[in-house]
């Protein structure tokens, strides 16, 4: 995953954007076959492979990381809050851009996350064990990662595959 400093407008460009995809506004707690209680923390929600998978084919190829991505929006960004809404959006681009984007928005104040991307490319780390998702996924190739807002809007843009 490689952080970068594009808008959503300069993502959907790159990736010649062709069609809007999926669009809605999740309530984690009325969609209880998508959304679930950890077993070992009940306040985290946890998300399917089921609903991670029906964003698409990156979803599926990049799953661990999607889920890290909505995780962090559904218990950090909306403090654990299973009936605040999660904005979803996937985009997808011409056959031979083979790119999609995924964009999710929470409720959340944010995080400062040009500091966070500032640490973990200097290699170190910050705020006491949080982001450490965030982290793992700095090594994944051909996916692009914005920020946008206060930091709680994440667009994602991946090279391989709508």
């Amino acid at each position: 995953m490689v952080f970068v400093d594009e808008s959503l407008d300069e993502m959907l460009k790159k990736i010649k954007c062709k069609r809007l995809v999926r669009d809605e506004i999740l309530i984690p707690n009325k969609k209880p076959e998508f959304f679930y209680p950890s077993d070992e923390d009940p306040d985290m929600i946890m998300i399917s492979d089921e609903f991670i998978e029906g964003l698409g084919e990156f979803a599926k190829r990049y799953n661990f990381e999607i889920f890290e991505l909505f995780s962090n929006s559904i218990n950090r960004g909306n403090n654990y809050n299973g009936n605040l809404p999660i904005i979803t959006k996937v985009f997808g681009g011409t056959k031979s851009s083979r790119g999609s984007v995924l964009r999710i928005e929470d409720t959340g104040k944010g995080f400062p996350f040009k500091e966070y991307i500032k640490s973990f490319e200097n290699g170190e780390s910050i705020h006491q064990g949080q982001g450490l998702g965030l982290m793992r996924n700095l090594v994944v190739p051909n996916l692009y990662v914005s920020y946008e807002g206060a930091g709680n809007i994440v667009n994602v843009r991946s090279t391989l595959g709508a």
